[in-house]
């Protein structure tokens, strides 16, 4: 599940960051190979590495299922960083990035003057400029 959040807040960042190229970075192939990945990772998790690492046993004494590690603390270690922090960690930076952009481009259309565009801003710093070279030499 955690994968799948990191993919959602990547495509989310990237919807943002670039929405004039979001529809030639995100394409139909790209999401098919991703979810692909996303449910192959989780059926062989569910199947092949979770039985392997954990185990569940009846504890008659208590009357209950519990999970039992047997020592294998670093492999069930490795699975959390693996399986949840690198995923936290994409879902935290993109999200960070995310809000710079936008808090980025919020400044810019509050400082703006009314009536002029970043366009018209652009054109007279550029007009001043060449002036300037031209008037000096």
């Amino acid at each position: 599940m955690t994968e799948t959040l990191a993919c959602i807040s990547v495509d989310r960042f990237l919807a943002v960051k670039s929405m004039l190229r979001y529809s030639t970075i995100i394409t139909r192939k790209r999401v098919v190979v991703v979810v692909v990945f996303i449910w192959t990772h989780a059926v062989l998790f569910l199947t092949v590495i979770g039985p392997f690492v954990i185990q569940i046993e009846h504890n008659d004494r208590l009357g209950a299922c519990g999970v039992v590690y047997d020592g294998r603390i670093v492999l069930l270690t490795l699975m959390m960083f693996f399986y949840a922090g690198v995923p936290f960690v994409i879902i935290i930076v993109s999200n960070c990035k995310m809000a710079k952009h936008l808090w980025r481009h919020n400044r810019r259309i509050v400082q703006r003057p009314e009536g002029q565009s970043i366009h018209e801003k652009r054109n007279r710093a550029r007009q001043g400029n060449f002036l300037m070279a031209y008037n000096t030499g």
